[in-house]
């Protein structure tokens, strides 16, 4: 038994790091906007140095959209959400939600925001989590490509969405 444990303790660490690896938060991988990566660490602004993907969610200027997101790792602080309406810039200057406050023990949340009047090809929407037990406080992001078109403009066909697996851990054990 002592062998066993010996030969195989990093399993076990393997699957402690492997839970701690992907942390803090991201959009919902299968919510209203779906971020361009699965990961939840991302710590490099504007959207975690993640390029564009082909295929954005398609919405209308001016509707109500419900953001979702998760918080895998529980920190005190904050959430805000903004859009940028060309090549990842100008996120400061569209602020949609403020400040929304990371509740204890909360991991899912959503709230509503108006998509902004001004029709884009190329625009992101972008949540930030602001870790206020850092001073300054430490910051993670998650992007979700957009394209707004205007209001009574035809909608395209639903689009498959990307979907994620979790990295297997490894089954041989020697």
């Amino acid at each position: 038994m002592k062998n066993f444990i010996r030969k195989h303790w990093w399993v076990g660490a393997g699957l402690f790091f492997v839970g701690h690896v992907h942390a803090h938060s991201r959009l919902l991988l299968n919510g209203t906007t779906p971020p361009r990566n699965a990961s939840s660490g991302l710590k490099v602004g504007p959207c975690g140095n993640v390029p564009r993907t082909s295929s954005p969610t398609v919405l209308t200027a001016g509707q109500t959209l419900k953001v979702q997101w998760e918080e895998v790792i529980d920190h005190p602080g904050y959430y805000r959400i903004a859009f940028s309406p060309a090549a990842d810039a100008g996120f400061d200057a569209n602020i949609l939600a403020a400040r929304i406050d990371d509740l204890p023990n909360v991991h899912a949340y959503e709230t509503n925001v108006t998509v902004p009047s001004t029709p884009c090809t190329n625009c992101t929407l972008q949540l930030i989590q602001y870790m206020t037990e850092n001073n300054p406080p430490t910051l993670y992001y998650s992007c979700a490509d957009v394209e707004i078109r205007a209001a009574g403009s035809p909608m395209p066909s639903p689009t498959p969405r990307v979907s994620y697996s979790p990295v297997p851990l490894p089954t041989d054990c020697h």
